[in-house]
């Protein structure tokens, strides 16, 4: 399994328990969460002004994986 880096991190866990958060509240990051939606850890629905994005099951086995050191 992949283990995300610090800002993919950072926005799984704006989303962590948050149900679809609309993409105007969280920060400005399309490259990361491209990534994040390429590698199924993140949910889109919506165009446009109501894009909305959640965290899925699989993002969450992923942000809990523990970081080598």
């Amino acid at each position: 399994m992949t283990v995300p880096n610090h800002r993919e991190r950072q926005l799984m866990q704006q989303l962590r328990g948050a149900g679809w958060v609309r993409a105007t509240a969280l920060p400005h990051s399309p490259r990361t969460i491209e990534v994040l939606l390429g590698k199924g850890w993140f949910e889109q629905r919506g165009v446009g002004n109501e894009t909305c994005y959640r965290i899925t099951q699989k993002g969450l086995l992923a942000k809990t994986a523990p970081v080598r050191i």
